[in-house]
C-alpha cells in the first residue's frame, strides 16, 4: 500500500486516538497521546529536562519583573 492510497483520518477518529494513554520512554509519565507534544520531558534526557525547566522558570521571572 502506498501513501497515495491513504486518506487522512477524520476528526472523530483523531480525537479518539488522542485520548489514548501513552507512556514516556524517558521519564515513564503516562499522559494522553494528544498532549504528548506538550510533555515537559518530550523524550529528552534528564539534563535536558532540567535545562528546559530552568529556562521556563527564568522566562517566568522575566515576565514577572517586566
Amino acid at each position: 500500500m502506498s501513501e497515495i492510497n491513504l486518506t487522512k483520518a477524520n476528526r472523530i477518529i483523531q480525537n479518539l486516538l488522542n485520548e489514548l494513554k501513552v507512556q514516556c520512554n524517558v521519564c515513564q509519565t503516562v499522559i494522553d497521546r494528544g498532549h504528548y507534544g506538550n510533555h515537559a520531558c518530550n523524550g529528552n534526557s534528564n539534563n535536558q529536562i532540567q535545562n528546559l525547566q530552568k529556562a521556563t522558570i527564568q522566562q517566568e521571572i522575566q515576565v514577572t519583573i517586566s
